[in-house]
C-alpha cells in the first residue's frame, strides 16, 4: 500500500441502469425515481405503489399559502408503463 498508488472503487450492480421490468419497479417501492417520459416531460418523486400497467409516482411541490409561507403539498401521480422513456433511481449520498 506504501509503495504503490491505487483506488477502490465500489459499487452497486445495477445502480446506473433504468428500471425495466415490473419486478424491478416492485423491488424499488419507497424510493425516489427520476422519470423521463416519451414526450419528454421528466417527473420526480416516490414510487409508492406498482400497478399491472404501470406505477405511482408521489411528485412534492411547494407552494405558498395565503400568509406566503410554503408548504410541501404530495399529489400522487398515475403512470403507464407504455408513456415510459426512461426510469432510473435517484442516489442520495
Amino acid at each position: 500500500r506504501d509503495i504503490e498508488d491505487f483506488e477502490i472503487e465500489v459499487s452497486s450492480s445495477g445502480l446506473d441502469f433504468p428500471l425495466q421490468l415490473p419486478r424491478q419497479y416492485k423491488k424499488n417501492t419507497g424510493k425516489e425515481i427520476k422519470v423521463i417520459m416519451k414526450d419528454g416531460t421528466v417527473k420526480k418523486g416516490i414510487l409508492t405503489e406498482v400497478l399491472n400497467d404501470g406505477f405511482v409516482l408521489e411528485e412534492s411541490f411547494i407552494t405558498k399559502n395565503i400568509k406566503k409561507k410554503k408548504e410541501i403539498t404530495k399529489m400522487p401521480v398515475s403512470i403507464a408503463f407504455e408513456n415510459v422513456k426512461d426510469t432510473r433511481i435517484i442516489v442520495n449520498i
